[in-house]
């Protein structure tokens, strides 16, 4: 068996390690807004979990579809209001 080549491109980490050493002002920029980002998706996931919409609808007898909209449900994501 040949190795396969990765096709991967270069992490974001990857670059930012090279910002933590060269810049550190880039650094606390870096680290900032993704703290900021990280901070928004939190507060989003925060406002969903006290007020989850509630789904409607017909599930026309598709079983994946209510076995995924059971399974938000019992997470706390969705309110299940399907028929």
């Amino acid at each position: 068996m040949s190795a396969q080549k990765s096709t991967r491109p270069a992490t974001q980490s990857r670059m930012v390690q090279r910002q933590l050493i060269d810049d550190p002002q880039q650094a606390h920029r870096v680290v900032s807004d993704g703290l900021a980002a990280l901070e928004s998706k939190v507060g989003n996931l925060q406002k969903l979990i006290a007020s989850p919409p509630t789904i409607t609808g017909s599930k026309g007898g598709n079983t994946a579809l209510a076995s995924l909209i059971v399974a938000l449900a019992q997470l706390g994501l969705v309110k299940d209001g399907t028929t």
